[in-house]
């Protein structure tokens, strides 16, 4: 498995038309050659989200089944909106047998709270607040998306908030994603907006406790751990999973890149946070879609004239 998901990832680094290529076969179970048929005659993609769907059935055991399904396709979807929004299509429920469609976000969000009530192990919620996050980073869509079910946010606050019972990182990815969500609120028509969110934020939670949770979570030997192993640091980078892995190589990438960004931006009120004059810089060139700025610009995302003129000197993180 090991070696397969670093195939794919090699694959897929710096080629955004392969990324597209992946995204183009996610589909969701029960689908012609989906869940419903031998994995032989499924596509990658609808292998992917059957995995993360059938835990339950298939037993948890093996959790790392849905840990490197979880990172591939935070593989196929990290810095591309195109491939963010083909996923976003994907809806759970038959139409035919009156289910009412589900978008698979939701579903995941689900799955997570299914995994956190069964008491499963900690990877398996990991995995999927760890994918949700790499999703929706950048992406106010997918945001507003996720906000549609209203129980997510209570499912974060309860994660985020929990004395007992709740893993230390489970409690920290569940923070950063609360704060992801908070962040990049921007859609006009989102079902909840920053002025809600806002404060569930200040009270319930607290930003001095989600940033607690969350530095607890980036200073934890598990995530310094993956970091080492995503930089090749540990020799055994791809020669099989120990037990400390807790985190894929995308998530720490992504955690590190938006990490300065997001602690500024949870402490700022929702309208201090549009009238900050480094807010562009913060969401990472929002205005193009975060990931933009710069000559790395994230694949899939337009460009933001005049970004790269923004600088480091006048970020927050640098003062």
């Amino acid at each position: 498995r090991a070696a397969a998901a670093h195939l794919v990832q090699a694959y897929v680094g710096g080629n955004p038309d392969a990324q597209l290529a992946l995204a183009a076969t996610l589909t969701p179970p029960g689908d012609a050659g989906s869940a419903s048929e031998p994995e032989t005659h499924q596509s990658a993609g609808s292998l992917i989200v059957s995995v993360l769907l059938d835990w339950r059935e298939t037993g948890s055991e093996d959790v790392w089944r849905v840990w490197y399904a979880s990172m591939l396709l935070s593989t196929i979807l990290r810095d591309h909106i195109e491939c963010k929004e083909q996923a976003l299509k994907i809806t759970i429920g038959d139409i035919a047998q009156g289910e009412e469609p589900f978008p698979l976000l939701n579903e995941l969000m689900s799955q997570a709270r299914q995994a956190a009530q069964s008491e499963s192990d900690a990877r398996l919620s990991l995995a999927i607040f760890t994918l949700v996050c790499v999703w929706l980073v950048d992406f106010p869509r997918g945001v507003s998306t996720l906000l549609d079910e209203s129980s997510n946010v209570a499912f974060l606050v309860e994660q985020i908030n929990g004395s007992s019972g709740v893993n230390a990182l489970v409690q920290g990815a569940a923070a950063f994603l609360f704060g992801l969500v908070y962040q990049f609120d921007l859609e006009p028509e989102t079902p909840m907006s920053r002025e809600n969110l806002y404060p569930i934020l200040s009270k319930r939670v607290g930003a001095d406790q989600l940033l607690i949770r969350v530095q607890r979570l980036r200073d934890s030997k598990e995530f310094q751990y993956a970091v080492g192993l995503a930089s090749g640091t540990h020799s055994n980078a791809y020669g099989g999973i120990p037990i400390e892995v807790y985190f894929d190589n995308v998530f720490t990438d992504v955690f590190k890149k938006h990490y300065e960004g997001f602690r500024v931006a949870v402490r700022l009120g929702p309208g201090e946070a549009m009238a900050n004059p480094n807010y562009a810089y913060l969401q990472g060139g929002m205005a193009g879609y975060a990931g933009s700025v710069g000559s790395n610009s994230a694949p899939g995302t337009p460009s933001l004239a005049g970004a790269a003129s923004i600088s480091r000197a006048a970020s927050p993180a640098a003062t």
